[in-house]
């Protein structure tokens, strides 16, 4: 009879972990259901601003062609003097690290 007892307590236990289960797989569902949503909703968002800065990526650049365009002087003025800061910067930075040749003549001829 406890045998019987025990079975049925087990039985019923079962029954209860079974709907314990199928109330969690419910909420998970749920919550996934609502993560995939605002998930969605983001990437909308996402693809939105993307197509925004390529628009206006692509506006600014053929402002900038009209403008080099008109005035090709200009533009290759500023090309030179960019190219030119960009040697000097990149000379200064390369030397930094190193003494200056002075310090290295004259340590030569000592």
């Amino acid at each position: 009879m406890a045998t019987k007892s025990t079975e049925a307590n087990i039985e019923e236990q079962i029954a209860a972990l079974r709907e314990q289960l199928s109330s969690l797989t419910e909420t998970v569902s749920a919550q996934a259901g609502s993560l995939k949503e605002k998930a969605e909703d983001r990437l909308e968002d996402a693809k939105g601003g993307i197509r925004r800065a390529a628009l206006t990526v692509r506006d600014n650049s053929h402002q900038a062609l009209e403008a080099v365009k008109e005035n090709p002087g200009t533009a290759t003025s500023l090309a030179t003097v960019a190219a030119l800061a960009g040697f000097a910067l990149g000379y200064l930075l390369g030397n930094s690290g190193r003494s200056t040749p002075s310090s290295n003549w004259t340590k030569h001829w000592r």
